[in-house]
């Protein structure tokens, strides 16, 4: 309904409006919120959301780097375990350097159409795959 009725205040095709991916998030709603009363505190919270979304996932992905490379080597990583967090923070960070750059969008584009979707699902089976063949349907249920 909020696209609709942008479409017709811009005398537009629902089509032209916004894409799903960034556009949505950053244009659409916004522009929603902003027609809404408290618009300021109702754009403030949704913001937040998106600041605390993107936390999650960053703390969720670095606690699963850092225990998996714990658990590959215990005894020459366990005693470092700061340093191993630094690390992995670092090179996060340094790789995440090209979406800053004038070609980020692009950068970003690439890497949401090439490393989501049809990707994760295979892993994901694989992954179910893996447990239930090497530790067994039976001992895992």
């Amino acid at each position: 309904s909020v696209l609709g009725h942008m479409a017709h205040v811009q005398d537009k095709h629902v089509s032209e409006i916004a894409h799903s991916g960034f556009g949505l998030a950053f244009i659409v709603y916004p522009e929603a919120l902003a027609q809404l009363p408290w618009a300021a505190f109702l754009s403030f919270l949704f913001f937040f959301m998106l600041l605390t979304l993107g936390l999650d996932s960053q703390f969720a992905t670095l606690e699963t780097l850092v225990t998996i490379l714990l658990d590959q080597f215990p005894k020459f990583l366990r005693s470092k375990r700061f340093y191993l967090t630094a690390a992995v923070c670092l090179t996060s960070y340094i790789l995440g350097l090209v979406c800053l750059t004038q070609a980020g969008i692009y950068w970003l584009s690439l890497i949401d159409h090439f490393c989501a979707g049809l990707v994760l699902i295979i892993s994901a089976l694989l992954e179910i795959i893996g447990l239930c063949w090497i530790y067994g349907v039976n001992r895992f249920i």
